[in-house]
């Protein structure tokens, strides 16, 4: 029979994760870190986590889930489909790079395969429920989202390795328009028409930098009001 699990030990283990890779990143958080930290013993933060990886898709499916929320509350009133998804992403954008701890934990997360994938596919179930459109209409991610997906993780890692903070508006204009396109959102149009059309919802990075210190603390406790993991 397995051990039921303890939610106030759970989230202590949760707690104690999100301050460390805030302080340290997570690579350099180790399990000895986290006991020490959530005042458990080591082998139970791993019968909680046995993988590390948990924690950290943890964390990055908090803050997706806390970016919706924050610009929902803050930004989505009388905007259409795509602009309110442009919005979000921005704002999750902010949480993860204008805030040093989060960039700390962006960069290990970006060098770790799975922990990308996972942060992908949960980019993708946010796009789904920004867009308001059912996620049993296409479950599968398309090729072209992942290879744009993928191709922003790479251009994020780009800058976070140059010690350098782009222009969130403008790196994931494209990103966000194919995944619109890729839900029959917005037609195949030239560059040009997506800044004309998207340009009103372009945030500048003064503006968007507390909605992601608000993502962030939303984020924290959503984690501990009811486990991700």
């Amino acid at each position: 029979m397995s051990k039921r699990r303890n939610v106030i030990v759970e989230r202590s283990i949760l707690a104690a994760a999100w301050d460390l890779f805030m302080e340290k990143g997570f690579q350099d958080t180790s399990y000895t870190d986290l006991a020490e930290r959530s005042g458990v013993s080591r082998s139970l933060v791993q019968y909680y986590y046995p993988k590390k990886d948990l924690l950290a898709v943890a964390f990055g499916k908090a803050v997706v889930i806390a970016s919706h929320l924050v610009a929902r509350s803050e930004l989505h009133q009388a905007i259409n489909q795509v602009g309110s998804a442009y919005a979000t992403g921005q704002v999750l954008l902010a949480a993860l790079f204008l805030h040093e701890g989060a960039r700390r934990f962006l960069l290990d997360a970006l060098r770790d395969r799975d922990i990308t994938q996972q942060l992908i596919i949960q980019n993708y179930q946010l796009a789904h429920r920004t867009f308001s459109v059912d996620e049993h209409i296409q479950p599968e991610i398309p090729d072209r989202v992942m290879m744009v997906a993928g191709g922003l993780g790479e251009l994020a890692y780009a800058y976070l390795m140059r010690g350098e903070t782009p222009e969130i508006s403008s790196i994931l204009l494209p990103s966000m328009l194919i995944q619109a396109n890729a839900f029959g959102l917005v037609d195949e149009i030239t560059p040009r028409a997506w800044q004309a059309g998207l340009a009103p919802y372009a945030l500048s990075n003064e503006v968007l930098a507390p909605l992601g210190i608000q993502a962030l603390e939303r984020a924290r406790e959503l984690l501990l009001e009811q486990p991700l993991g």
